[in-house]
């Protein structure tokens, strides 16, 4: 736990403790005590599936210097996310941002951001025309607009603070990537049993099955000599 700092409701779960005990070990950790949870999320449409929806924002941490740009995307439905660092917020850092999320989290149907100048640009039209992204805009000046993926700041941050004594040295993409692992992979959210990032690949599986049906044939009884089927086609190899 004091290597990568995990909430109390995820030891509870990873270590079948009561709840009093888990928030007991977190109380004791220097490091985790003082940062409290992040708020609960803000009413924001969500996608009905993974990679559907998701939110893009920009938020910045001065300790990690040059690269103090932090570029977040989450997935609305799943909670998956995905942070990099960069050293500023032009359209060619977003576009960096995305490539990396895609990789990660799979290609979305659309992404929401705020009107800022980069993700309102002709380069940021263009690279998601190119990947058939359709790009949605918040309420200009809302403070709710964006409100999942700021509540994903809160959760990156306190992360990133309380890894910061056991990673000194390390560059700012090392901190980022433990600290995605951490939230990603070992912290379980309240409503779920498993973390964000199972549930977000368990969903495109899910959709891939929906959405591509296998290819059906038609195979030939060696005993009735009588063609039969169709059936699923399974590939190997």
């Amino acid at each position: 736990m004091g290597f990568f700092h995990q909430n109390a409701h995820t030891l509870q779960k990873q270590f079948q403790l009561r709840a009093t005990e888990a928030y007991e070990i977190v109380e004791s950790c220097d490091d985790c005590h003082v940062i409290g949870a992040p708020l609960p999320a803000g009413v924001n449409p969500r996608g009905l599936k993974a990679s559907e929806l998701w939110q893009t924002d920009v938020t910045q941490v001065t300790e990690l210097g040059r690269l103090k740009y932090v570029h977040v995307t989450v997935d609305t439905f799943s909670s998956a996310m995905w942070a990099s660092a960069h050293t500023g917020e032009k359209a060619r850092d977003v576009i960096a941002h995305w490539r990396q999320a895609f990789a990660v989290l799979g290609i979305p149907s659309a992404v929401k951001t705020d009107n800022g100048p980069a993700y309102a640009s002709q380069q940021v039209w263009q690279f998601l025309q190119s990947w058939g992204v359709s790009h949605n805009f918040g309420i200009p000046h809302s403070p709710t607009g964006q409100a999942i993926v700021e509540r994903n700041h809160g959760t990156l941050k306190p992360v990133l603070q309380k890894q910061k004594r056991g990673m000194q040295g390390e560059t700012p993409h090392s901190r980022l990537a433990k600290a995605l692992y951490t939230i990603s992979h070992l912290t379980v959210p309240q409503n779920s049993n498993n973390p964000a990032i199972l549930n977000h690949h368990l969903s495109l599986q899910a959709s891939d099955g929906e959405q591509q049906p296998r290819a059906k044939v038609r195979v030939r009884n060696l005993v009735t000599k009588q063609w039969e089927g169709p059936y699923d086609l399974i590939a190997m190899g």
